[in-house]
């Protein structure tokens, strides 16, 4: 959970220039007064096809109260959550800020929920009313957006999204930077991957914009949108196994997002293998789970660390011994290797293109170009294996894996006998239920 903003967390700080490096100066990424917001969060649709997400702290909303708290009038913000977020209703906000934002002013549009691609590729995020059997006719289509901010006056426009293939926003970016402006776009996800249920990338804009002396990477007391960055890029990577999205347009990287608040005085940064801002793998709860090293105390006979965790929208901070914590590493296989990859609970052939920051730009051979993505080790079944050179598999039965051997091919499947099982149960299944070691 993110702490309460303090009184005097100020409005001038994120209005005023602030002096930071060796008297270098960096403006600020907005000013409170002249920001103009649209929030919209759907959490709930009526097309049966979209899974709805539990509503209990949610954070659109936390973040529109968040901006409020900073200084944005509420004449300035606007909130759109499930029903209320329809493609009309997101238009007509933006619309509405276009037409009364001045010279000099900043827009935000953030969106939470689910976001969808068409047949062609093109990224729609689901508003309330999308229909998925006509995403033609429904939905909030990125393309529409820079028609949206057609005459806005100001200079900026900040784009954030959580949800899949929210990183379609740089190509907005793009467009609203052709059009003169200087636009950012944050995204909780690349434009070629899907997007984790949880809220760790608006729980991230959240600690940033209050401040969180963890996100304050070089300790100076001032956060960055570097410093923003580097914490989505990491969060979304540790936490989700997944790659964020980003890219700037004339918004400069240090650009002031707010004042670090202190730290708490009675944590040691920790030292050797894990310090402060590390990440981890911690048993909790009988699970092994990913978490973030706060600091640690090496006074008690056993060292321990300070650690946060985080569950859809809670965060958890615990202590936990010290010799108990694994350091967390990312498998990849190098480009040329052909792997078997699950998307979506199904087994699909790939190849990997290149390797970047632990994870791999795959495709799938005999796949459309447009569902290349960047996947993590984790959804790797492994390299693929050449059936003729192996009988040894398991196959997936209604949400488990069984062990099987190989009996032959056929219709590009194969057919297979259950070990421990009568003939009764073989069969032939397609190559999207067979995993092979």
């Amino acid at each position: 959970m993110s702490r309460p903003l303090r009184a005097v967390l100020p409005l001038l700080l994120l209005s005023l220039s602030f002096a930071i490096g060796g008297g270098a100066r960096a403006e600020a990424l907005f000013d409170a007064r002249s920001t103009y917001a649209v929030v919209a969060g759907v959490l709930e649709w009526k097309d049966p096809g979209l899974t709805p997400f539990p509503k209990d702290k949610r954070k659109d909303q936390e973040l529109f109260e968040t901006l409020g708290k900073l200084g944005v009038p509420a004449t300035q913000r606007t909130l759109l959550l499930d029903a209320q977020a329809t493609a009309s209703a997101f238009t007509g906000a933006v619309r509405s800020i276009v037409a009364r934002a001045p010279a000099g002013s900043t827009i935000i549009l953030y969106y939470a929920g689910h976001g969808v691609k068409d047949n062609d590729g093109k990224v729609i995020f689901a508003s309330a009313d999308i229909e998925l059997g006509h995403l033609d006719k429904s939905g909030l289509h990125l393309s529409q957006i820079p028609a949206m901010l057609t005459g806005f006056k100001g200079r900026r426009v900040l784009l954030w999204a959580d949800c899949c293939y929210s990183g379609g926003l740089a190509e907005v970016a793009a467009a609203l930077s052709r059009s003169g402006l200087q636009a950012l776009a944050l995204t909780s996800a690349e434009a070629s991957n899907v997007s984790t249920g949880n809220w760790t990338y608006s729980q991230t804009l959240i600690d940033a914009l209050v401040g969180r002396p963890l996100l304050d990477r070089d300790d100076n007391g001032t956060l960055t949108l570097g410093e923003l960055v580097t914490e989505v890029k990491e969060g979304m990577r540790y936490r989700e196994g997944q790659r964020s999205g980003w890219v700037t347009h004339g918004v400069p990287v240090d650009a002031v997002v707010a004042a670090a608040r202190k730290e708490p005085a009675n944590l040691d940064r920790g030292s050797g293998d894990y310090e402060r801002r590390d990440w981890v793998w911690v048993p909790h709860d009988g699970q092994r789970e990913v978490a973030r090293v706060l600091g640690s105390d090496t006074r008690t006979k056993e060292p321990r660390l300070f650690v946060e965790l985080y569950d859809y929208a809670t965060a958890t901070q615990t202590w936990v011994p010290k010799k108990s914590a694994e350091p967390v590493t990312f498998k990849t296989w190098p480009a040329g290797s052909e792997l078997q990859v699950t998307w979506e609970k199904k087994i699909y052939d790939a190849k990997v293109v290149r390797v970047e920051d632990g994870f791999m730009w795959i495709t799938y051979p005999g796949w459309d170009a447009r569902w290349d993505e960047w996947v993590s080790g984790e959804r790797v079944v492994g390299p693929k294996v050449d059936p003729r050179k192996t009988k040894t598999a398991q196959v997936e039965w209604r949400g488990r894996w069984y062990d099987a051997s190989v009996n032959s091919e056929k219709d590009g499947g194969f057919c297979v006998s259950y070990v421990g099982y009568g003939a009764e149960w073989d069969e032939c299944v397609p190559k999207q239920r067979i995993r092979f070691r």
